[in-house]
């Protein structure tokens, strides 16, 4: 398997110039872009030359056609800790999410799966994403936690410095895990956040961190850095590229087909598998906020529902790229400089 680097430069006009040389090298596949405000003007492009994307953007409503989408969606965070909240009793949610795409996905998440589970959302409050606006909306949350509608659990769908923020101010006003229990979702998988004091207790849903912290063991050994977290996602894209390859009869091992394997593949952030909507779906770990770290509370499923776990989809391959020679040519990678910063502002939060 050979991997063909197309640098996207970071503009529109990069992504559009990159995918059109990758059809021209004949690749199988390609892997990026990273950001939501690529991949649409790669879109049109892939879908006439019938070549499969797995962009890892978690912006959702870019699936479909010949594009995957293989970044964390909220929505999937948010039903699978919702959904564990109802299994432990919580019957009464509150919701305090961003007016944005990221902030839509949650909050209709967690509305679906209450109304399917028998539980009731009982206060969503919204904020811009501009300073300053936050507080107010914390201070409406409080105001309906301490008055008769209140709830159970509260959904904090937020990252960052405004997660930190806004479990400050919720503890000052008594509104703790102890007596609230915070919900979160993969925004809260963040070393960044372990010294956050108030947020110890709270409960989120993210990939087991224990093949990440294997993964990220390994990388050090070999680059002398910790990688970025997305790396994982680059990782896995690639390894499953590699086990199509081996697996494949014929000239055409990465089809639709192959891809959208119900059984799905197992890599270094869990249990995974691409629909044929394209979109991700993943198997998730609960965790609880401690002072020590996080520790796993409710473990990912081992395979989906109604089928089995496969050794041969395990995507885990050396990296020293073992299993990864031939002469196939199989996926471009569309690639792009940047800073833990913007990936935070723009990929994991789909603002």
């Amino acid at each position: 398997m050979v991997l063909v680097p197309r640098d996207t430069q970071g503009t529109v006009s990069g992504a559009r110039e990159g995918v059109q040389e990758l059809v021209g090298e004949r690749v199988q596949l390609v892997l990026g872009p990273l950001f939501r405000a690529n991949v649409g003007p790669v879109k049109p492009i892939a879908a006439a030359a019938r070549l499969n994307v797995i962009a890892f953007t978690n912006d959702w409503r870019l699936a479909g056609g010949s594009v995957f989408i293989m970044g964390f969606t909220p929505g999937e965070q948010a039903r699978r800790i919702t959904a564990y909240a109802l299994s432990r009793g919580l019957r009464r949610i509150g919701v305090l999410a961003p007016r944005s795409p990221y902030g839509e996905a949650v909050v209709a998440a967690v509305r679906a799966v209450a109304a399917a589970q028998g539980g009731t959302v009982t206060a969503v409050e919204r904020y811009a994403t501009g300073d300053g606006t936050l507080s107010v909306a914390v201070q409406r949350v409080v105001e309906s936690a301490l008055s008769g509608v209140g709830f159970d659990a509260l959904m904090l769908a937020e990252g960052g410095n405004r997660l930190r923020r806004a479990a400050a101010q919720l503890a000052a006003a008594g509104l703790t895990s102890e007596r609230v229990r915070l919900l979160g979702t993969g925004l809260w998988d963040d070393p960044a956040l372990a010294d956050a004091a108030a947020l110890v207790g709270g409960w989120y849903a993210a990939p087991n961190p224990s093949s990440r912290r294997q993964f990220e063991s390994r990388y050090r050994a070999v680059y002398g850095m910790t990688p970025p977290r997305l790396s994982t996602l680059a990782y896995d894209a690639t390894a499953l590229a590699a086990v199509l390859v081996r697996s494949a009869v014929g000239a055409m091992p990465v089809t639709q087909a192959a891809l959208t394997d119900p059984n799905g593949f197992s890599g270094v952030d869990g249990l995974f598998r691409l629909n044929p909507d394209g979109r991700v779906e993943r198997g998730l770990t609960i965790l609880e906020v401690t002072r020590f770290g996080p520790r796993v509370i409710d473990v990912a499923p081992g395979s989906f529902d109604g089928f089995v776990e496969r050794p041969d989809r395990q995507v885990q391959v050396s990296h020293r790229s073992a299993g990864m020679s031939g002469d196939r040519s199989v996926p471009g990678v569309m690639s792009q400089t940047v800073d833990s910063q913007r990936v935070g502002s723009e990929w994991l939060e789909t603002r």
